[in-house]
This record gives structure tokens, sequence and C-alpha cells, in this order.
């Protein structure tokens, strides 16, 4: 049924077989949100100022991790890397600024869907589909399209026998937040796992110690000594969407998060035993969706707009082979609740005294997650739709 949805889609929308259509689209899209947020003015991209002006703050010696309420509203979290990381940006007029920082994080999901070994159609529909996610996530300045580049490119660049440059991708990713780090165990489906390892240390080492250009090695290290202080009392935000915060307003279940962690990070990795598997593409790429989708629902920090990275794992899940119906009916309600329910097309009465208060926008990507975590321990075949077209040739 899922393949006669896509070929009407595909017949009546032909620009959906185009490579460049993605791209124009997106890039356009993100332009023009861009502009209306600035002409809303800076409190409406907030996220962006906190990333611009933490260049300024390590350039200047101040701590990066306190309020500064006369030029921004909420902390800076990330490393002292990202702050120098920054640099390029923060230097530019704040309105060059921002237009290059959002068309990142549109552009750079493109890139790593773009190059995966998928039907054209396919990976144009995963796009088309994760539209309002990404807009939902630019229009605040956030960083989530990038998080959602760097490791579905790392994957990609995987795929491509280019380990160092993967293993660069997913230290990026770590400097900027830490869950990247879930994306190293992709090295284990392709060979040279301890070159890997080291160019991991090596890049993670190198840009940890980037800023360095500006900053004394003392002043560094008690930038760092401040992150982790902030890492370590640092909050949920009130309106987050984990399994943590599910269970506890749905089944007022009140227990530490490593109590979720262990047995979740259990069941992530449980499907590596199968390493007969590693040889099928669409294995690794069930297993690349997974990460997508667990990084983000056992995040108790993970806000709305983080959810752009696990419903791109949905995605890639769904249309990678035959989905049942029943899997169609799932991946439509994670479509309403993860993309639909932040904006005017869902009932606002439902958003607010439902979806919100009981973090029902995590509900189905735990649902999906398990039942992807469950096939990629049982089922046998993982054919991606272009491993089933070479067969139909052979």
């Amino acid at each position: 049924m899922a393949e006669k949805i896509n070929d009407n889609i595909t017949k009546r929308f032909p620009w959906l077989l185009s490579p460049a259509a993605p791209w124009i689209f997106f890039g356009i899209a993100a332009l023009i949100a861009t502009v209306h947020r600035l002409i809303l003015g800076p409190q409406s991209f907030n996220n962006y100022v906190i990333f611009e002006r933490s260049f300024f703050h390590l350039l200047n010696n101040t701590n990066l991790y306190i309020a500064y309420p006369d030029e921004q509203y909420d902390l800076f979290k990330y490393s002292p890397t990202f702050a120098m990381l920054m640099a390029p940006l923060s230097l530019l007029p704040r309105v060059a600024g921002v237009m290059i920082w959002n068309l990142l994080n549109m552009l750079l999901p493109v890139w790593a869907i773009s190059k995966m070994n998928l039907e054209q159609k396919k990976k144009n529909l995963i796009l088309l589909i994760l539209f309002i996610e990404l807009l939902s996530s630019i229009q605040n300045a956030q960083s989530n399209g990038i998080m959602l580049g760097l490791i579905a490119g790392a994957f990609v660049l995987f795929e491509q026998k280019k380990n160092g440059a993967a293993m660069l991708l997913i230290a990026l990713g770590f400097h900027i937040k830490l869950f990247a780090a879930v994306a190293g165990l992709l090295l284990f489906f392709y060979p040279g796992k301890i070159k890997s390892i080291a160019y991991g240390i090596v890049y993670v080492s190198l840009l940890a110690a980037l800023p360095l250009l500006i900053v004394s090695p003392d002043q560094l290290m008690l930038q760092y000594k401040n992150w982790l202080e902030l890492l370590t009392h640092d909050p949920a935000h009130e309106l987050n969407y984990s399994i943590m915060t599910l269970s506890e307003r749905v089944a007022g279940i009140h227990i530490g998060d490593i109590y979720y962690l262990i047995p979740g990070a259990a069941l992530l990795v449980l499907p590596l035993l199968r390493v007969k598997q590693y040889s099928s593409y669409g294995f690794r790429l069930f297993f690349t969706a997974s990460i997508l989708v667990w990084v983000v629902i056992f995040n108790h920090k993970a806000e709305s707009p983080t959810y752009c990275i696990a419903f791109a794992g949905i995605l890639l899940w769904y249309f990678t082979g035959n989905k049942s119906k029943a899997e169609m009916i799932l991946t439509i309600l994670a479509f309403i609740f993860v993309a639909l329910s932040p904006t005017d097309l869902f009932p606002r009465y439902l958003r607010e005294h439902f979806v919100n208060p009981y973090s029902l926008k995590a509900l189905f990507p735990i649902i999906i997650w398990l039942l992807v975590t469950f096939q990629l321990l049982v089922r046998e075949h993982f054919y991606s739709p272009i491993e089933k077209l070479r067969m139909r040739m052979a």
C-alpha cells in the first residue's frame, strides 16, 4: 500500500524525482523564514544571539556559562569549542550570520539524506515530510538541523569508506551536543575500527584544544570546569519531551535518569551482536535510524524542535523496505504528534491540555523505536529499495 501511495504522489508531483528540488526548496524556505525572524527582532532568534556572543565571551576571558541579561536571555550550554567554532559567523554582520546559520541547519540534512543509497523519490519524500520539523527548528535558530546532518552524514561517509571524515563529523557533533558520540557505534559495521577510533580521539582532542588559539590553557581549563558545573546542575526544560518525562507525567514514575539510560543503552547496542547482518545496507540504515531516535527520546532535555532528529530516523526506517499498514499508521501518528502538534494545524486545546502537559510528542517515537529495535533483533532480511531493485535485475 505504501508503495502505491508513493507512486501516486510522484506521478502527481514529478519534481519529487529531481535531485535539485530539495536544495532549492529548503534553501529558499530558510532564507524566507530567516528574513521573517529578523524583522521580528533579536528576541525571535535569541538562540543565535547566544551562540554569536559566546565567541566574544570566550575571547574576553569571561565565563561562558553565566547569564548576560543585557545581551540575551537563557544561558550558553555548549562547549568552549563550539564558542570558538562560531568565530566566522560572530565576526560577520548579524544579518549575514543568522542567514548562514539557518542555511546550514536546513541544508546539511539535505546533503546527508540526498547521499543515502535510496531511490530519489524516497529521499525527496523523506525531506519533504521532514520539512515542517526542520522549519520549526530554524525558526528558533537552533542547532538541531546541523546535529541531524552530522550524524546522518557520518553514516554516509562511513558507507563511502571515508572513516576519518566520518569521525570528524562525530567529533564536531560531540562538541556541539554530547549525544553525537552515540553515532560512534556505527564504526562497528566497517573495517578499520582501530584506525577510526584513533581518528576520533585525535579529532576530539584537537577540537577540545581549539580555543587555545585565543585563550590561555588556564583560562580554557576554567571554562571547561564552568561547563561541567553547568551540566551537572542544569535542570531539564519545563517543556521537554523524553521517555523519562512522559513516564513521570503519564504514569507518575519518579526515578533517576540512569534507570532509563542503562536499559535503553543496552537495547540500543544489542543488535550489534548480529554480526552476520553487518553486510546488509538495510540493517545498517535501520540501526542509524535507531540512533537518531534514541538520542532524542533518552535526552531528558529534548525540546520540541529537537525532534527533527528523531523524526528523520522514523522516516528513514519507514522508507527502508515495504512497510505494513500498521507501520504506516504508526508513522502517520508520529507525523501528527511530532510535526503537526506544535503548529496551528493541530487543535490548540489538545496541545495545551494533553500533548504538552503529558509530553505526548515523545509517545510514538518511543513506540516506533521499540519496534525498530525488535526488528533489528529478529528480522532476517533488511533489503533497502536499491538492494531489492538489484536483486530483481540479477
